[in-house]
């Protein structure tokens, strides 16, 4: 720590590595609450994880643009051990009494659902706002005309896409690009000290 503050200042702190999950399917409707340790100690008896295996929690999306028959909703978690995570990756996953499914959080192109580029968030954008659909600035999203034929921001006039494709090339090669950048990407697994975690999806 002496040495950590002599190059970086005093005020420098070191940050424990963490291996997130994403849930999916978790039951939000009930007493369940991630901000809550209780809730994720009980995640950790539930699921024969040890003390401190889950060390935070928050939902994927915010509470307000959930639909109001909304029951069970993405759940973004950040373990302490690679060994917890690939726990939970494994083995049947219980929230709340309900099956779960989870997978890692990969790492994945950011794009601002304001104006559908893939160079910034929307807390920093200062575009004019672009409907993800249509890919138009000259109505809201709410607004779109039904049946619109769908166009993509990156991909131009020509696509028959939306902007929030999967399956858009712009959004694929950005894929590729960062699974190249970060291998682990492409690893079902955290990797440990036991072989089987070293494994890679198929291509």
């Amino acid at each position: 720590m002496n040495l950590l503050a002599s190059h970086l200042g005093q005020s420098a702190s070191v940050k424990a590595k963490t291996f997130n999950l994403i849930l999916k399917f978790v039951p939000c409707k009930g007493d369940f609450n991630p901000s809550d340790p209780t809730s994720l100690k009980t995640i950790e008896t539930d699921n024969n994880l040890p003390p401190g295996a889950i060390i935070s929690a928050s939902w994927l999306k915010c509470l307000d643009r959930r639909s109001p028959t909304q029951t069970t909703a993405s759940l973004n978690i950040s373990c302490s051990s690679p060994e917890s995570a690939n726990h939970l990756l494994c083995e049947k996953i219980f929230v709340e009494g309900q099956v779960v499914s989870a997978h890692k959080d990969l790492r994945k192109p950011i794009c601002c659902n304001k104006c559908q580029s893939f160079r910034q968030r929307r807390a920093s954008c200062k575009n004019k706002e672009i409907f993800t659909h249509c890919a138009s600035k000259d109505h809201p999203t709410d607004k779109c005309p039904p049946n619109h034929p769908a166009h993509c921001r990156s991909c131009g006039s020509d696509s028959s896409h939306p902007s929030y494709s999967r399956k858009c090339p712009a959004f694929i090669s950005r894929c590729k690009t960062l699974d190249a950048k970060y291998p682990e990407n492409t690893m079902p697994y955290f990797p440990t000290g036991e072989s089987w975690t070293w494994a890679t999806a198929p291509p």
